[in-house]
């Protein structure tokens, strides 16, 4: 990654996150892209039932935790 950022666009437009501004961290191979969806927090998203009753399919997911070995 060279540069990412989030940008909320409904109801207002807002900047969320600059990755000149936060450490991020993304998937390996992840491919560059504009992209505008839904987005989805699962809180840690490290245990299934982050995911119970959430419908992530074809959405952006917001997922703070990193599983261990």
């Amino acid at each position: 990654m060279k540069r990412a950022e989030l940008w909320l666009v409904e109801p207002t437009v807002e900047k969320w996150c600059d990755s000149e501004a936060v450490q991020l961290q993304l998937l390996d191979f992840s491919n560059s892209g504009d992209v505008t969806a839904e987005l989805v927090d699962v809180g840690s998203g490290t245990q299934e039932s982050d995911y119970k009753d959430k419908d992530v399919a074809g959405k952006l997911v917001f997922a703070s935790g990193i599983r261990g070995p």
